[in-house]
């Protein structure tokens, strides 16, 4: 490593001059970096030169050299490299184009200026944005978005720096410097609805629609998993919903894929709810959809068209969609007196934590309800192939399951008898004993056989094969 007078070639007094003689930049500093590739910066002045000169030894010394030349892409560049070699769902991958897009890019129409108004980034070097937190800071400022929504943004952008980081274009993550200021995120606690609620709500969407809180606050599915639900899904005999696909949009096309994590689960049905699906689906049979498969996975079906029968469609025998969706509750909700909880709180997943509240209100073990509420439970640290539950709160009890399916059966609002629910446990397994905590006193639920819904003609009998 040295430094050159570009001025003048050889040493001596009387050095000839070079063809570069006079040029701003007189002092060159030469080095070699890491993978032994030369490298040259120019300097006016030699003591600029020497202090780089000096910066460079120790920085290739302690493993901390970084290319001065590499920072100079812009960060829209990097982000759209960045960005193709993630290894993200399709729904992921859009959402993140769309969120730099319109976030953190110039707009064509507002040079400088993102879509929604705020700073643009993404003609900046990484370089410059590295040095300059000050840039980010008036980014993060002007962002037109919600704290939670900002603060995802954030958090992309973000993964976009310590990327580039990591292969040495810049030195640090400017983002997690102690002067940046971030929008604190809004904790909103979901208040689940109640039974009159959920009745009032059923009452006042349209008759094709009138299923889909039930269907939610019962069976516990995910919006997706509630449009993508077929008559194959129901068993009326054995009193179960399988819950194993989703409709999902992809590329702005609505497409059937496997529910999340790709793990299917089982639901008890619940008995109030019986009746009412069965005389839904006689005054509205199940219509056929076909959509492509989505599973980039699984070549041998990806993009294969699938016929479903679908419960839930709209008037015009199509594959119900979100935003229409969406449109016919908030009018529902507002129509039926439901008090306004803040953005959000009233959407159709509300129903979700209705299924999860009455889970766990009426004795089924923390764990438990994970396990029939999120795709059979979660695999523990180790052994993979132990599936063992995470424990929240407590440890599941022998004779916990039978426990569990009585409890997931009773409607919420609906009272569960004492004698329904055996808090008895094993002593030979070494639990304790807990007697019952009080005695309903309403009428306990009735059951229906499984031969009256035979002898009811207009009652469905699905089975699963």
């Amino acid at each position: 490593m040295s430094i050159y007078d570009r001025w003048y070639r050889g040493e001596g007094r009387n050095k000839p001059r070079s063809s570069e003689y006079g040029c701003a930049k007189r002092w060159q500093v030469r080095w070699r970096d890491h993978a032994g590739v030369q490298r040259k910066l120019s300097f006016a002045l030699k003591a600029a030169a020497e202090q780089f000169e000096a910066r460079v030894k120790t920085q290739l010394a302690d493993g901390t050299y970084v290319d001065p030349s590499a920072g100079q892409v812009s960060f829209r560049a990097y982000a759209e490299d960045w960005r193709a070699t993630r290894m993200h769902d399709p729904a992921t991958a859009e959402r993140v184009e769309q969120m730099l897009r319109n976030h953190a890019y110039a707009s064509k129409d507002t040079p400088g200026k993102t879509s929604g108004g705020g700073p643009a980034i993404g003609d900046y070097p990484l370089r410059v944005l590295a040095k300059r937190t000050s840039l980010l800071q008036a980014w993060i400022k002007g962002l037109n978005l919600g704290p939670n929504s900002a603060r995802l943004v954030i958090g992309y952008v973000s993964q976009v720096f310590t990327a580039a980081a990591e292969e040495d274009l810049i030195v640090r993550n400017p983002l997690s410097a102690k002067s940046i200021q971030k929008p604190e995120a809004v904790k909103t606690e979901a208040v689940p609805w109640t039974a009159a609620e959920v009745e009032a709500v059923a009452g006042e969407l349209p008759e094709r629609l009138e299923v889909a809180p039930y269907i939610r606050s019962t069976f516990g599915t995910r919006q997706g998993e509630a449009f993508g639900l077929a008559k194959t899904d129901i068993d009326f005999l054995r009193k179960n919903v399988r819950i194993a696909v989703q409709v999902k949009v992809v590329g702005g096309q609505q497409m059937y894929a496997p529910v999340k994590n790709k793990k299917p689960r089982d639901v008890p049905m619940v008995e109030p709810v019986i009746p009412r699906l069965s005389e839904y689906l006689r005054r509205f049979p199940p219509v056929p959809v076909t959509l492509p498969w989505h599973e980039p996975g699984n070549p041998k079906l990806h993009g294969q068209p699938v016929t479903r029968e679908l419960i839930l469609t709209r008037s015009d025998c199509r594959v119900m969609h979100a935003e229409a969706f969406n449109r016919q509750w908030r009018k529902a909700w507002k129509a039926a007196g439901v008090p306004e909880r803040g953005p959000r709180l009233n959407g159709f997943h509300v129903t979700r934590h209705t299924f999860a509240s009455a889970c766990q209100g009426r004795g089924v073990a923390s764990d438990a309800t994970f396990r029939r509420r999120r795709e059979a439970g979660a695999v523990r640290d180790g052994d993979p192939g132990t599936a063992r539950l995470r424990s929240r709160q407590q440890s599941e009890p022998a004779g916990q399951g039978g426990r569990n399916r009585t409890a997931l059966l009773q409607m919420p609002g609906c009272c569960v008898h004492s004698g329904c629910i055996r808090r008895k446990h094993d002593a030979a397994k070494g639990t304790k004993n807990r007697s019952d905590e009080g005695r309903c006193h309403h009428r306990p639920v009735v059951a229906l056989t499984h031969s009256a819904w035979l002898v009811n003609r207009s009652l469905p009998v699905c089975r699963t094969d």
